[in-house]
């Protein structure tokens, strides 16, 4: 990592300054599809990368839009499911530097 530099890669790890991470759980209504406004703890200082990963087996797909430094939404696609669902994520701004 370059001096100076509060963000990136060095030997297959990451580095980075404002990463935030939390679950979110969602009740599936069943429309096919749902989202979730998820906010930050504390705003980020540039839009963030956002990585989703599931706990549940129950939904088939999902992406992140609307990323912002307060948030992003997570849509999921769940056909005509209604149950009760996790998701994991790690948010980190890679592009900060001093």
């Amino acid at each position: 990592m370059a001096r100076g530099q509060r963000a990136g890669f060095v030997n297959g790890t990451v580095y980075a300054q404002n990463v935030q991470s939390d679950s979110i759980s969602k009740t599936l209504e069943g429309t096919g599809t749902d989202t979730s406004a998820v906010t930050f703890k504390y705003p980020m200082k540039n839009v963030p990368k956002v990585v989703v990963g599931k706990t549940s087996s129950a939904v088939t797909t999902h992406y992140v839009s609307g990323k912002t430094i307060y948030g992003f939404t997570l849509n999921i696609l769940s056909s005509s499911l209604t149950s009760d669902v996790t998701f994991d994520y790690i948010a980190f701004d890679d592009s900060y530097q001093e």
